[in-house]
């Protein structure tokens, strides 16, 4: 299994479109810049310790979800079009360990991406804005102020990102299950990129679908370490399990099916 993740990981990032997908992101931390030069920012509190908790809302709601799409797409669509699929099944493994290799391939490259766009956030916050002297974050939407010391903000902002991980991976998930019925994998992010707008969409126009909207629970982190609403965590582990287990053994089903001679 070890071997099988390691094939992942090394077909990963020799992909060219992991870099550009990393300089994208390293450009959406200078936004925030555009945004002080324009004097469009606002009276947003930001400084080097919020800002990338700041920044994480961006990533979770637009960079990340179209980023997955496209690693998913090499991983499950290009690799069954271009015979990677079939040459992977020629060793003695089963079609469910090569699937689990690449959902964990997958949850680590999610992780390290993080882990890279949180250092970033660290770095680019610290240099335009410094440091600061107290931790305040507000909430853009709900206006809401809060403050801690620098050390609780710190221990709030890893833990935000790590909680991260789960409401992405199960968004995999489901472009995972997708990408099995795709034969391009340009139409499958074309596919998911209308799938990330039709979601925020519903959810504006339609308040009442957002609990059972897996974009809803992007913002994990703030249920958990901001608001503290124990209740809401509850119901996210619960959505996004269903969005993760659901679409997953149906990817298993349709690859055990699947004639992966293209």
């Amino acid at each position: 299994m070890l071997n099988l993740i390691k094939n992942e990981l090394i077909k990963l990032t020799a992909n060219k479109k992991l870099y550009v997908g990393m300089f994208i992101i390293l450009g959406v931390n200078l936004l925030p810049l555009l945004e002080m030069v324009t004097g469009s920012l606002g009276d947003i509190p930001i400084a080097g310790q919020t800002f990338p908790l700041y920044m994480l809302s961006t990533y979770l709601n637009v960079v990340m979800p179209i980023f997955i799409s496209v690693l998913i797409a090499d991983m499950i669509t290009d690799d069954y079009v271009n015979g990677t699929l079939t040459l992977s099944l020629i060793h003695p493994v089963s079609r469910g360990r090569l699937l689990a290799a690449k959902v964990l391939a997958l949850a680590t490259m999610i992780t390290l991406l993080l882990l890279y766009s949180l250092l970033l956030g660290y770095v680019f916050g610290s240099v335009i804005f410094g440091w600061g002297e107290q931790f305040i974050y507000q909430d853009v939407v709900s206006e809401t102020n809060y403050t801690f010391s620098a050390a609780t903000g710190f221990v709030i902002t890893l833990g935000s990102y790590a909680v991260s991980i789960a409401p992405l991976l199960a968004f995999g998930m489901v472009v995972l299950l997708l990408a099995f019925h795709f034969n391009s994998g340009g139409a499958l992010v074309g596919t998911c990129i209308g799938l990330v707008i039709a979601l925020s969409f519903l959810g504006e126009i339609a308040q009442g679908l957002r609990p059972v909207l897996i974009n809803h629970y992007f913002a994990l982190f703030k249920y958990a370490f901001l608001d503290k609403n124990t209740a809401q965590v509850m119901v996210a582990v619960l959505v996004l399990g269903a969005y993760s287990i659901v679409p997953l053994m149906l990817s298993l089903r349709t690859l055990k099916k699947k004639d992966i001679v293209y």
